[in-house]
């Protein structure tokens, strides 16, 4: 009973580790289109509830640009569905959100990349090749030497 229950911890812990997949802190599009020129660097942080991901520029009259992530919202329908913009609503692509910022903090630009510009993020949630190598790995090593090591016992 002891050897079961380390052996179900261990397995459970293997598969978990090798799950996560890092994603950048991101906002949606409704929290972006509440983004205005004039506003202050704190009350964009608050709006988007992210710190920018990535600085950019800053020339030389103080003007600051920061790199913030977006998400976008896809709908995902039956195939030959008659009925437009029906189905479930599912997490889109990353988007790229590029705000100006002058001397004063303000907002003086608000820029996003076209959308055939492709940004550079991990979009899986859950790595199943991981979790696949993991289980291949643990059946094909540690299995074995488990019960190499209880047999000795």
């Amino acid at each position: 009973m002891k050897y079961r229950c380390s052996f179900l911890g261990l397995t459970l812990t293997l598969i978990v580790s090798s799950c996560y997949v890092t994603r950048p802190r991101y906002s949606t599009l409704e929290e972006v289109m509440q983004v205005q020129q004039g506003m202050h660097f704190d009350t964009v942080t608050s709006i988007l509830q992210s710190e920018p991901y990535d600085f950019l520029t800053r020339d030389d009259s103080g003007n600051v640009s920061y790199l913030y992530k977006y998400r976008q919202v896809d709908i995902h329908t039956l195939p030959n569905s008659p009925k437009r913009n029906t189905g479930v609503e599912v997490e889109g692509r990353f988007r790229d959100l590029i705000l100006t910022f002058d001397i004063d903090s303000l907002v003086t630009e608000i820029y996003t990349k076209p959308e055939d510009v492709e940004s550079s993020v991990e979009k899986k949630d859950v790595d199943v090749l991981g979790i696949v190598n993991t289980v291949t790995t643990f059946l094909s090593v540690t299995l074995p030497s488990i019960l190499v090591y209880l047999s000795i016992r």
